[in-house]
């Protein structure tokens, strides 16, 4: 390998040239003694030289994104590191600033890692394997799990184009809600029973919603929806109407006793990463393009937009209770939003993006909030004074779902580093923990939580008996 003035001077004048500076691309030439050397006549590809910077640049990045022990760092390591520019990677000062930067930051993930590692061996909180059931999971990712809230029914789905619905009874096979295996399609993204228990509707990605008996399987219902894949589909609480969001930005709303598509049309500018109902005739939506709105089931169907949020909104989840509609977002923030006014009434600030919020279901607990963030902190937060109560620390990777046990008295959380911890709300204590094969993407509990369920990015779904 060799590198010659020549050669880097030639492939100046040929960037001055296609840039059209002809007086500077001519006058370098002559100085230069390109223009009359024999290696002008030398055929590159145009753009050859910012091609040559733009490999230079990669390898000082991918230098510079080498942990100590010189092996490639983990992209969730690299996401909050901004690019590193021409003139930045020929500063030896910067690129080490950046080194040490990435280091810190692994070294804070290993010693988070190692924290919690640190809890389960000194406490003995471990899921023991007979309080374990492992159900015939997915062949890939499973997505999410949930419990049916009238029968002691589990369902999950995944990218395998399947849901599932696991009967109370081991020794039954799970019912399998089979959608069609297209090319370059299979991922179930979204599943929710009706609230009588006896229908399940699953979002797929061929953009339908299907709606499915929960006791034999039986698909009962094919919605149209606008050729985007479905993110989101929900029954409103009395049944009569699916709500739904797609990755084009669409929003969908039928009837479910005539069929009859109410509404689709475009309304987020991207892909719809939540909804939730409200009341039995309104529903609210949230994506990519920071934005929440409000529909009803009526004409007009959109009825109004929440503004504040800087990113994606992630979450979206209502308290009936105080009447008050919480938003977690990659802005950093969770909002609190009451429907009088489209200004937020409280925010919480958080230290990195905010991926998952739920409020606590149970009565006396209904004011509490969990909020899970992608450096593993999860708060528990008062939404009547919009204050963070409790801060918790065992997880060593982004938060991924949270879930108030029904009584209130215990927290599940899962993480994209395979672990599913249960905490003790009033104590904030870990009491349970489980470290699974996979990102746990989902956790929920059974009507009176005696079961934890979760499922994983490895297609795993698993049942804990959580009554002992």
């Amino acid at each position: 390998m060799s590198i010659e003035t020549d050669h880097i001077n030639f492939l100046i004048y040929r960037y001055l040239l296609e840039s059209g500076f002809q007086h500077s691309s001519f006058t370098f030439g002559q100085e230069s003694g390109i223009a009359h050397s024999a290696i002008a006549t030398t055929h590159i590809p145009p753009g050859s030289l910012i091609a040559q910077m733009q490999r230079a640049l990669n390898y000082v990045q991918a230098e510079i994104n080498l942990t100590e022990e010189g092996l490639p760092a983990d992209p969730k390591f690299l996401e909050d590191l901004p690019p590193l520019s021409l003139l930045e990677s020929v500063q030896p000062s910067i690129c080490e600033e950046r080194r040490k930067e990435l280091w810190q930051k692994v070294q804070r993930a290993r010693t988070a890692e190692a924290e919690t590692n640190d809890v389960v061996a000194k406490k003995n909180v471990e899921i023991p394997a007979s309080q374990l059931r492992e159900l015939a999971g997915h062949s890939t990712g499973a997505f999410m799990c949930q419990w049916n809230p009238k029968y002691n029914m589990l369902a999950s789905c995944g990218s395998d184009n399947k849901a599932r619905i696991y009967l109370d009874d081991p020794k039954m096979p799970p019912i399998v809600c089979l959608h069609p295996a297209e090319e370059g399609m299979g991922e179930v993204f979204s599943i929710d029973w009706s609230a009588d228990g006896d229908h399940l509707c699953t979002g797929y990605a061929d953009g339908y919603v299907r709606v499915w008996s929960s006791h034999d399987g039986e698909l009962q219902q094919r919605l149209a929806g606008t050729g985007h894949p479905t993110a989101r589909a929900k029954f409103s609480s009395n049944g009569r109407y699916i709500a739904a969001g797609d990755g084009g930005g669409n929003v969908m709303i039928w009837n479910t006793r005539t069929e009859k598509k109410l509404l689709g049309a475009s309304f987020h500018e991207g892909s719809i990463l939540s909804l939730t109902w409200i009341a039995e005739d309104k529903f609210v939506t949230a994506g990519t393009d920071s934005m929440i709105c409000m529909f009803g089931v009526k004409k007009p169907y959109f009825q109004q937009r929440f503004s504040g949020h800087t990113d994606d909104v992630n979450m979206v989840d209502w308290n009936d209770s105080l009447k008050m509609l919480a938003s977690g977002s990659d802005d950093k923030t969770v909002r609190l939003w009451t429907l009088e006014s489209e200004n937020v009434k409280h925010v919480i600030q958080h230290e990195s993006p905010v991926k998952f919020l739920a409020w606590c279901r149970a009565e006396a607990s209904s004011h509490l909030l969990v909020t899970g963030a992608d450096d593993g902190t999860v708060r528990i937060v008062d939404g009547r004074r919009g204050v963070c109560l409790h801060a918790l620390k065992a997880h060593a990777s982004g938060i991924l779902c949270a879930e108030f046990s029904p009584d209130g008295r215990w927290l599940a959380t899962s993480d994209g580093g395979c672990r599913v911890i249960v905490w003790d709300v009033e104590r904030q204590d870990v009491v349970k923990t489980l470290l699974s094969k996979g990102a746990v993407f989902c956790v929920s509990w059974n009507m009176d939580g005696t079961h934890l369920a979760f499922a994983d990015g490895s297609g795993r779904v698993a049942d804990i008996d959580m009554s002992s």
